[in-house]
């Protein structure tokens, strides 16, 4: 059930199937998960948005709350719910996150039963990247699917935005992060210009990390091989940079400076393993 909730984005009509506490209709993710505190003290949990509604059932329900953190969540949830319409006529409406369709199907929830475990891809691709080993780690964890993105964090139950804070549009996955989040696209883009690289961007074509990468170094010569998935690598990791940045410091950079500072991690790198490196225009105004 955790996955199941996890997993879907509930839009709200007459509210007579959704749980009020637990289906995932606000913008934060479910009750139960950011105002932990009521939801302890909620003396009727498994309720729907229209019953807790009908009447305010959900403040007689929270009555004997009787504390700082108590009163700060009670606020926020009325804030998130007092301006809730529930017309008669319109059924809830459940999509499920896990892929493009928005449909459930049980390949896609099982493969979710697997997220965190070893992937299968060549990891000689990572181990031999022109990059620092801390952006090769990233990259191991990235793609076996160990990052603390929204929908991990969802899965174990913790506070979190479910939407990707690159783009604000997307529920946020390691693969969304690194693969579909238009934010991360354009500074791989403007990194593939800057190297003269004037391939297509096929990102999309792929259903994982994994096989797109694969696709980026197929048929390159070895050396050349290394040098994209260092490269790769480098746009990857500032990204998530970038993400933690406007998560934990609320400071946002632009895609353009994103790209710069990625740009400039590629010729350090290459400069200290090579003593010079070619010189990348990276045009900031």
């Amino acid at each position: 059930m955790s996955l199941f909730r996890a997993a879907t984005k509930v839009t709200i009509g007459n509210g007579e199937t959704t749980k009020f506490w637990h289906d995932n209709l606000y913008a934060r993710g479910p009750l139960s998960q950011w105002a932990p505190d009521l939801y302890k003290i909620a003396s009727m949990k498994n309720r729907t948005v229209a019953k807790e509604l009908s009447e305010n059932n959900w403040i007689h329900s929270v009555a004997s709350l009787n504390s700082p953190q108590q009163l700060a969540q009670y606020i926020d949830v009325w804030e998130a719910v007092h301006s809730i319409n529930l017309p008669p006529e319109l059924p809830d409406n459940i999509d499920w996150t896990l892929n493009a369709n928005s449909t459930y199907s049980a390949s896609s929830a099982y493969e979710a039963q697997f997220l965190g475990s070893q992937a299968r891809f060549d990891v000689m691709k990572i181990l031999s990247a022109h990059a620092e080993p801390k952006c090769k780690l990233f990259g191991w964890l990235a793609l076996h699917g160990k990052l603390l993105t929204a929908d991990m964090l969802a899965i174990r139950g913790w506070p979190h935005d479910p939407r990707c804070p690159l783009c604000l549009s997307e529920p946020e996955t390691a693969d969304h992060l690194c693969r579909n989040c238009p934010f991360t696209a354009s500074v791989w883009n403007l990194i593939k210009s800057w190297d003269g690289d004037s391939s297509d961007d096929r990102r999309l074509d792929f259903q994982s990390i994994s096989d797109w990468w694969n696709d980026m170094i197929k048929e390159k010569p070895h050396k050349e091989k290394k040098r994209i998935s260092g490269r790769f690598l480098y746009v990857l990791w500032n990204a998530w940079k970038e993400r933690n940045r406007r998560i934990f410091t609320g400071q946002c950079l632009t895609y353009l400076e994103v790209a710069s500072i990625a740009n400039e991690d590629i010729l350090q790198r290459d400069r200290a393993i090579n003593g010079f490196g070619p010189v990348i225009p990276a045009e900031t105004n």
